[in-house]
């Protein structure tokens, strides 16, 4: 049987020019200015008016497997989110060590841009229940210049450097 106009077989299957992406491509995206605020900025969390640990983020583009077979996968719609890395510097605080997480959904970012973050009590994991966890509210200070710039060496992404 003949090709179709566009269309060619391939593994018994009609594909689409015989291309099918493996990766996504995650160049062809406008940057999202809202999150500008988050690209390689460093808050100091205070808890009680003490500093008791880091928060660092960056802008990521993500897109995610929506479909798909073992030799194709078909992507979502590439866009920026927010990875965001923790790092507990009081060892006397509830925070846990340090913690990272991507934010897929935006309430992360929706809380940031509140100046506080709430976290549960890293020290309730062994007792069997998150459900009985305090939650603690931790205010951010955004640092910038020469002391964002020192805070983002220790505590920042290891694998990026500021521009």
């Amino acid at each position: 049987m003949p090709a179709r106009s566009g269309l060619t077989r391939r593994n018994g299957s009609l594909c689409q020019n015989a291309r099918v992406p493996l990766n996504p491509d995650l160049t062809a995206i406008t940057p999202d200015s809202s999150l500008d605020d988050f690209r390689d900025a460093v808050a100091v969390l205070r808890l009680h008016g003490h500093a008791v640990g880091y928060l660092a983020t960056r802008v990521e583009t993500y897109a995610e497997s929506v479909g798909g077979r073992l030799w194709w996968t078909k992507w979502s719609q590439p866009r920026e989110i927010v990875e965001y890395l923790m790092t507990r510097t009081d060892h006397s605080s509830p925070l846990p060590d340090w913690d990272d997480n991507l934010d897929v959904t935006g309430s992360v970012v929706d809380e940031l841009r509140t100046g506080t973050t709430e976290y549960l009590d890293h020290r309730a994991a062994g007792t069997g229940s998150w459900d009985d966890a305090e939650v603690y509210a931790y205010q951010l200070d955004w640092l910038d210049g020469d002391e964002r710039a020192q805070a983002w060496k220790t505590y920042g992404f290891g694998d990026t450097h500021l521009t």
